[in-house]
């Protein structure tokens, strides 16, 4: 089952119910989900594993516990800042987002395709070359120069 954005656009209530009907459909049918969002707060529903993209790049992955609670790398920090409490009483919090804009997919910058918009940049390298897979934690791995 592929869920592209199933509950971006609902009330934090609505939301709630929403997850709990493809937890449940993913248990009765035995089923695999791919959960597309930018909302980490809502995959711990029905995810075993993470894979965090940005700009077409697979940036890290890891089980949901180990990324939701140590994410790696600066983007995936930053999706963890920027997104609501699927919880009603927490969903209208302002939640800050990463400066600049995303970059364009016709014609990427060089290097990591987040270096434009990150805080933990590393002049010379992460602007010049996208870096490898490194893996800090077993299991846990990530694209950035930050773990080299």
């Amino acid at each position: 089952l592929v869920a592209d954005e199933p509950v971006s656009m609902l009330d934090a209530s609505v939301r709630v119910e929403i997850l709990k009907l493809l937890r449940s459909l993913q248990e009765k049918h035995n089923l695999s989900v791919i959960y597309i969002t930018h909302d980490l707060s809502t995959v711990s529903y029905f995810s075993e594993r993470i894979f965090v993209m940005y700009a077409g790049n697979l940036i890290e992955k890891g089980k949901v516990r180990q990324l939701l609670g140590n994410p790696l790398h600066p983007y995936t920090m930053a999706l963890l800042t920027g997104t609501s409490e699927p919880d009603a009483r927490n969903a209208e919090t302002f939640k800050e987002i990463p400066p600049g804009e995303p970059p364009s997919l016709v014609n990427p910058p060089s290097g990591c395709r987040f270096h434009p918009r990150c805080p933990k940049i590393i002049q010379g390298l992460c602007e010049v070359q996208f870096p490898p897979e490194f893996e800090p934690e077993p299991g846990h791995l990530v694209s950035c120069w930050l773990y080299q």
